[in-house]
């Protein structure tokens, strides 16, 4: 229903105003200049004014969009590892935004809010009116977007991701949904001003609305034609190009380039580097071909070298044989010298303990000769004295004898003496006998005179014999003392050699315990030698059985190394005859 204090004038330009304002606000700017420069009671002049000026404001500004979307795809296509500036980030972030809006605006909310605005100004009866034309410009909106998207951008997003370039968007998301819902919308307008106010306008508004609607039209087909026809036609082109190279590539002539970039679209992109990719294709082609050439020579260097291994890996093997027998020789030497060295070890531990026996018993030697030395000594001391004893003794025995002859002199004179007194009694008895009875007791005194002179002169006599025998004995015992003194020094000197041998025997019996003491010690690193042999020998009885089984395995793997030379050279032989066949087949690009 229409409101009432609006004329058909200012329901239509109302209307026209407010979608301006939803669908693009450079153009709402544009027209608020002219309603405040004009007035707002002329809205028939301002009507017209926008009829005749809108379609091509709105295609500059799809021109100005359009180039907009070039530099935001320019700047979308960034190599792989540069940095974004802040400001590039801020433009392409208000960019796809904006983008976002618009596409919002027009392709959903553009229908939804023409239709409300068309409610509010009468233009539509009811709400079920609304809701209908509503779906209406949205499906057609969707379709329209969708046609082109399955059309063209589907295909070129295929191919831009096949390519590792970046998706074609916004040309196809913003430029033609602005353009699509442009046309509905108008085309909505003009059907209800056609329909609802046909009675209530002249033939004059009419005529100006339909030329209006008409030049809108007309300019809006050309520019989408401009548009196609530059698109289309310069894409064809490049398509043309790039359909004889690739026509080529199958033919396998690579020599072929493409005349020009004819666009600068995405398809031009192609072509650019479809043709960076025939020049890489053929140097790789070129490099492979000389690649083949050089592997072809190794792979025959290779069949050689592989032969030669293989022979070498048999005199190998059997060398290594030769080596595991010697192995297998040495192992059992050494396992005879490890059964030595365990033997040895044992008579070095069993001389080692008769050492230390040996050690004890010098020690035990060195205290009996001292004490030998001791008793040694002590005997000296006492055949010394003796000594001197024995040479008192014959000093006296020879006193005693001296003393003897004396006696014996003395007797001597004793025995004249009573010879003389026998002679002077048997004087006196015949003096005595010659006087008679006078003389008889002088006869008496010279018999007992001549008596005692006959005993005195056999005393003398008995004297004299004990004298001359006690000479003889102590001439003897002189003789025996003399003998004993010579037998005592004789002892003394052996007693000093006893000593002296003693010392000596002392001496030796500790150079013995110092050579017993090093012997030990020598004996014991011989026995720790001993140990560190045996276990040396164990060890290398290890190690060599290690060896000769480390000998073994290598002698299958140099069997086995014998056998995959071989193969290697069968394959050396097979490749080949693969890089030949690979030669072939490189020999039908024409470079």
């Amino acid at each position: 229903m229409t409101r009432a204090g609006h004329s058909p004038n200012q329901k239509r330009s109302g209307f026209m105003v407010s979608y301006l304002l939803i669908t693009n606000l450079d153009p709402f700017i544009f027209f608020t200049g002219m309603f405040l420069l004009f007035g707002l009671e002329n809205f028939e002049s301002i009507l017209k004014i926008l009829i005749y000026l809108a379609p091509p404001i709105i295609g500059l500004h799809a021109f100005l969009f359009f180039f907009k979307n070039l530099e935001f795809r320019k700047q979308m296509r960034r190599p792989e590892g540069i940095i974004y500036t802040e400001k590039e980030l801020k433009f392409i972030r208000g960019f796809s935004k904006s983008g976002a809006m618009n596409i919002l605006s027009t392709n959903v909310g553009g229908p939804i809010l023409t239709m409300f605005l068309a409610y509010y100004y009468g233009l539509v009866k009811s709400y079920g009116e609304v809701a209908f034309f509503i779906i209406l410009g949205i499906i057609l909106a969707m379709a329209i977007s969708s046609i082109f998207y399955v059309l063209v951008e589907k295909k070129l997003y295929d191919v831009y991701n096949q390519l590792h370039l970046p998706p074609l968007s916004l040309f196809a998301n913003l430029l033609f949904p602005i353009f699509s819902t442009f046309v509905i919308g108008y085309f909505l307008f003009a059907f209800y001003v056609y329909s609802q106010f046909r009675s209530q306008v002249d033939q004059n508004h009419l005529e100006t609305i339909c030329i209006g609607l008409s030049f809108f039209i007309l300019s809006m087909i050309v520019i989408l034609f401009v548009v196609l026809w530059n698109l289309t036609g310069n894409t064809s082109a490049t398509i043309r190009d790039v359909s004889s190279i690739l026509k080529d590539f199958a033919d396998g002539d690579l020599r072929s380039a493409i005349k020009s970039n004819r666009t600068r679209n995405e398809i031009g992109l192609i072509s650019v580097y479809l043709e960076e990719a025939k020049t890489k294709l053929n140097r790789l082609i070129t490099s492979i071909t000389n690649h083949s050439v050089k592997i072809e020579e190794e792979a025959k260097n290779l069949e050689v070298l592989s032969g030669d291994s293989a022979e070498h890996s048999q005199i190998q093997a059997a060398s290594l044989e030769e080596v595991a027998a010697a192995l297998e020789e040495n192992g059992s030497s050494i396992n005879g010298i490890y059964s030595d060295a365990l033997e040895q070890k044992k008579l070095t531990a069993s001389t080692n303990e008769s050492i230390i026996h040996l050690f004890t018993l010098s020690s035990s030697l060195k205290q009996v000769s001292l004490y030998a030395k001791e008793k040694a000594d002590s005997v000296e001391n006492e055949v010394t004295k003796s000594a001197k004893s024995i040479i008192t003794t014959i000093e006296s025995i020879e006193e005693v004898d001296k003393n003897a002859i004396e006696i014996g002199k003395i007797l001597a004179i004793i025995k004249e003496i009573s010879e003389q007194v026998n002679l002077l009694a048997l004087n006196a008895s015949i003096e005595a006998a010659r006087a008679g009875d006078m003389g008889r007791g002088f006869a008496v005194v010279a018999s007992e005179v001549g008596k005692l002179a006959e005993r005195t002169a056999f005393s003398t006599k008995t004297i004299s014999d004990l004298i001359k025998r006690v000479s003889v004995s102590t001439s003897l015992s002189v003789e025996s003392v003399k003998s004993a003194n010579e037998t005592f020094k004789y002892l003394s000197e052996s007693v000093n050699d006893i000593i002296s041998s003693i010392n000596k025997v002392n001496e030796a019996n500790l150079e013995q315990i110092a050579e017993v003491e090093e012997i030990r010690k020598q004996s014991e690193n011989i026995v720790n030698r001993s140990s560190s042999v045996s276990f040396a020998t164990e060890e290398q009885k290890k190690v060599n059985e290690e060896m000769s089984s480390s000998v073994h395995h290598l002698a299958n793997d140099t069997a086995k190394l014998s056998m995959m030379s071989e193969k290697t050279a069968k394959s050396s032989g097979e490749l080949n005859s693969l890089i030949l066949e690979l030669n072939r087949e490189l020999s039908l690009f024409k470079l």
